[in-house]
This record gives structure tokens, C-alpha cells and sequence, in this order.
């Protein structure tokens, strides 16, 4: 049929009982044509006369001069329903074709549209993820320079499982495919309005997800009840994306099941309770994940000290009752028992004593923390003391640097690992932090340093490089507290420079 510049290839197939008078309009998603329907056909037209059609751009339909646009495909169907003198009719829409399915019952609605059947379409997206993964697709195929590739990973991706005839159906369709058009297609056109434009929606509406649709799980779908006015959700068990392939007959019973108690009984008497359950719910839903997100702590120690909950500057008084020197030990360690807390900062005190100062010390700790945040980060029993979430600090990323630096296999790699650790190091590594332990931590960091630096020193030496030789030689020597047989070698090399 011909639409301005464009050819619609459909096909209009009267139903195996002259007594029905509903039709089904079947789109195919984005990549198969119509013919991603021929399984299921047999059972639909046991009880409906069937309409399908290939999109402008797929199968054997042709885009025309005209960009292919959602508004354009939606019109194409309005175009279809009325030259063909469709009566009442029922929409089954695919993957994509959702979007038309949906925009067709809000912006196109007529009192014909009795039920719109959405199967695995993803008109409710997250919209991060869903941009990563419109991404990662154009990326894939600039590499891989064809479309091909990604076809035949998403056709393995959408049958479950994947047989030759599947195969040779979905292949042949993809071949036809234009890379430009796809991508032009493959987006969430409802990105920033879904919820506003599924609760528009009058009609039921069933949901259909593939149980075993690792793209577009039975979750999503489940999640996205909430939008709608009229929604029912199944999942097909034994199938991916092509459920009308993977299961033909159990697809096309349970659409006909839902249209048969649609029509039968126009809207649900318990509407308002099944509003008021999914509100209450997805609220309690909501506050149990706002209340397990995992709160991010990063705790600057190297040179200076600051902290930061979630990405916001903590501000507090650091400087009494050790809250500083508790929460850098704690950071470090993740967690303590009470008593080696004690060792740690009260070394000279009475062991009950130092309970008690560690005691007041946590309190204080623990209410700094509480006035940037509601959600508890220091937890403590009779015998531990924890901090709860994710934790990191430039110490601990310096420390995982060097020992990734000690394990690179050649010299070469080595010594350009090891310069740029030493001249990222501050003057002064772990400023205002004198208790015995914070005192071995810093030993033990300058005693790595130092072999950076000698390492450096003797990989100079061998090069002839006399005077990076020397500045190293001397950086050596201070991390080695004036060891006499490095400052016997300085002054031998001192004397070779002067010497010439």
C-alpha cells in the first residue's frame, strides 16, 4: 500500500471462525520484519482476524524520502487502520513498536482500541543505563565496521533457544535493516516523560516479559505497573524476547485470555485498592533503598586532612577527643576491638580508663557524622567497633600503587612506576598524627620510598645519568636517615661531578 513516497507491505488474514469480528495488529520490534510473527499466527487466528505489517524501513516496506520518526510510524498505523476499515481492534506491540503502541492509545485513541498488548517493550527505561546501552550498540558496529555482528548477537540474545529456523527468519530480516534508520529508531523516545504518558493510556493493557530475557528482564516490567491505570504483567516461562517464537501458543492463549476479561468487564472494581497497594508499596520500597544505599566515605590523609560523606565536605571539630586519629585508624583497618583501640591512643592509661575516654571519644566521632547524615556510618558492640559502607582513602590508593609498582617485571617498567610515585608523595606524608601506631605507618611508608629512591639512584648510575643519580642518591639518604654507606656513596659522586 502506498502512503505519499512510501510502500507499506502488509498483510490482512481472515480469521479461521466467521463469527469474529476483533482484529490484532501486530508490530514487529526493531530489526525483525513481520514475518517474526508467522509462529503464532495459527493460534491468533483461531479467534481474531490479523493485520501485520512490516515498518517503513524494515522488511519489504520502503522509508521514502521522509526521516523515519516515531510520529511518522505511529501516523502509518492510523493510515493502515483506516484505509483497511478496521473495526474494533487490539494492538500487540514488540520491543520497540512499543512506543508506537503506546503513542498510537494516547495520541491516536478512538473507541475501536479496545486492549494494547505491550511484549518486552521497553517504553519504561532507566535512562542512564538505557544511553549507555543505545552507546555501546553504535560502538560496537563503528568497530566492528557492519551491522551484521550486532545482529547476530542480538539474535542470539532474543530466542531461547535459538534454532535454524529462528535463526534463518531474524537473519534474513536483519539483512535488510539500515544501520542509519536503526539508530535513528533505537532510543528511549520516552525518556523524560514515560510516566506521564503510560498513565494516559485508557485501554487495559497487558505486559508480556520472556522469563529468560537477560536484556530486558521480567523485573522491569513488574517495576513499571505503577504507571499505568489498567496494567497486568505475565511472564512467559521457557522464553527470551521472541516469545511468539520460543512459546507461540502459550503467547498467543494468554493474550487472548487477558482481551476475553478486558472486554468482558470493562475496568477492575478494585481499581483504587490496586492504586493504593502499588503507591504504598513502591513508597516503602523506596525508603528500604534509600536506607541501604551504600554510603561512600573518602578520607584524605597523605598531605593534610579532610573528609568527605557521598561527595560532600564533613566539617566538624576533628581536633577533640581523637576523632581524627579514630576515624584514619578506622578507615585504614574497616574495624577495631575496643581494647586495641585503647593500646592504640591511650597507651599509658588504665585499661577502664581508656574505655572510657574511647567511649566519649566515639560519641563525639559518631556526632559529627550524625549532622551531615541521618544514615549511621560508626557502629560498635561490647567488643568491635566498625565503620559501615565504602571507604577509601589516598593512603590506602598510594600504598596499592606501590605494591602494583613493585610487581612490574622489567626495570624499565619499574623505575617509571617508582618516579612517579616519589614525586607525587607530599614533604611531609601523615602531618599532625604522633601516637605510636600512626608513627610505625609513616616508618614503613618512608622505608618503601627509600627503596624507590635507591632503586632509582643505581638505575641512574647504570644510565650515567650522574645527576638525576645524585637527586635521588640524596632523597635515598633522607628516607634512610643519613645511612653512612649511602652518604660514603653520595660523597664519592659529589666529588666525580665536581671532578668532571
Amino acid at each position: 500500500m502506498r502512503r505519499d513516497d512510501a510502500s507499506i507491505h502488509y498483510r490482512f488474514i481472515d480469521s479461521d471462525n466467521p463469527a469474529v469480528t476483533d482484529t490484532l495488529i501486530l508490530l514487529h520490534g526493531l530489526g525483525p520484519d513481520m514475518n517474526s510473527w508467522n509462529f503464532a499466527l495459527p493460534f491468533f487466528r483461531q479467534n481474531y482476524h490479523v493485520l501485520l505489517y512490516d515498518l517503513r524501513g524494515f522488511g519489504e516496506s520502503h522509508a521514502g524520502e521522509e526521516k523515519v520518526t516515531l510520529s511518522l510510524l505511529t501516523e502509518d498505523l492510523a493510515f493502515l487502520i483506516q484505509e483497511l476499515n478496521i473495526g474494533n481492534y487490539h494492538v500487540i506491540a514488540q520491543g520497540f513498536s512499543g512506543f508506537i503502541g503506546v503513542k498510537h492509545a494516547t495520541d491516536h485513541h478512538d473507541d475501536n482500541l479496545l486492549t494494547l498488548t505491550l511484549m518486552t517493550a521497553p517504553v519504561y527505561f532507566p535512562k542512564q543505563l538505557g544511553n549507555k546501552v543505545i552507546q555501546e550498540r553504535k560502538e560496537f558496529v563503528e568497530r566492528e565496521g557492519s551491522f551484521y555482528p550486532l545482529a547476530n548477537q542480538i539474535i542470539k540474545q532474543n530466542c531461547y533457544p535459538l534454532t535454524e529456523e529462528k535463526a534463518s527468519i531474524l537473519f534474513h530480516a536483519y539483512n535488510q535493516v539500515s544501520t542509519q534508520v536503526y539508530f535513528e529508531l533505537f532510543r528511549n523516545h520516552f525518556a523524560d516523560n514515560a510516566a506521564e504518558q503510560l498513565n494516559r493510556i485508557q485501554v487495559p493493557t497487558l505486559l508480556l516479559s520472556g522469563a529468560e530475557d537477560d536484556v530486558y528482564p521480567p523485573e522491569l516490567f513488574g517495576a513499571s505497573l505503577q504507571f499505568y491505570r489498567n496494567a497486568r504483567h505475565y511472564t512467559i516461562p521457557n522464553a527470551s524476547f521472541m516469545m511468539q517464537m520460543d512459546q507461540p501458543k502459550l503467547t498467543a492463549d494468554w493474550i487472548h485470555q487477558f482481551i476475553g476479561k478486558s472486554t468482558a468487564q470493562p475496568g477492575y472494581t478494585n481499581d483504587t485498592y490496586r492504586q493504593a497497594l502499588n503507591t504504598e508499596m513502591y513508597t516503602e520500597m523506596y525508603e528500604l533503598s534509600r536506607q541501604n544505599k551504600v554510603t561512600k566515605l573518602d578520607v584524605t590523609i597523605l598531605d593534610g586532612f579532610s573528609v568527605y560523606l557521598n561527595g560532600q565536605r564533613v566539617h566538624g571539630l576533628w581536633g577533640k577527643r581523637k576523632a581524627k586519629q579514630l576515624l584514619i585508624y578506622l578507615t585504614l583497618q574497616q574495624s577495631a576491638t575496643r581494647e586495641e583501640l585503647c593500646d592504640a591512643f591511650w597507651p599509658d592509661t588504665d585499661l577502664k580508663s581508656a574505655k572510657n575516654s574511647l567511649r566519649v571519644a566515639l560519641h563525639h566521632l559518631k556526632k559529627i557524622f550524625a549532622e551531615v547524615s541521618k544514615t549511621p556510618i560508626l557502629y560498635g558492640d561490647k567488643e568491635f567497633v566498625f565503620l559501615q559502607g565504602e571507604t577509601k582513602s589516598d593512603l590506602q590508593d598510594f600504598m596499592k600503587e606501590i605494591a602494583l609498582a613493585h610487581q612490574q617485571e622489567s626495570d624499565e617498567l619499574r623505575a617509571v612506576a617508582y618516579e612517579q610515585l616519589i614525586r607525587n608523595v607530599p614533604t611531609n606524608p601523615l602531618p599532625g598524627l604522633y601516637e605510636e601506631w600512626f608513627l610505625d605507618l609513616r616508618e614503613h611508608l618512608e622505608k618503601d620510598l627509600g627503596t624507590m629512591a635507591l632503586f632509582l639512584a643505581d638505575n641512574y648510575e647504570k644510565q650515567h645519568d650522574d645527576h638525576k643519580c645524585l637527586d635521588f642518591m640524596k632523597l635515598a639518604i633522607d628516607y634512610y636517615s643519613d645511612d653512612p654507606h649511602l652518604i660514603e656513596r653520595l660523597d664519592a659522586l659529589e666529588r666525580r661531578l665536581i671532578s668532571g
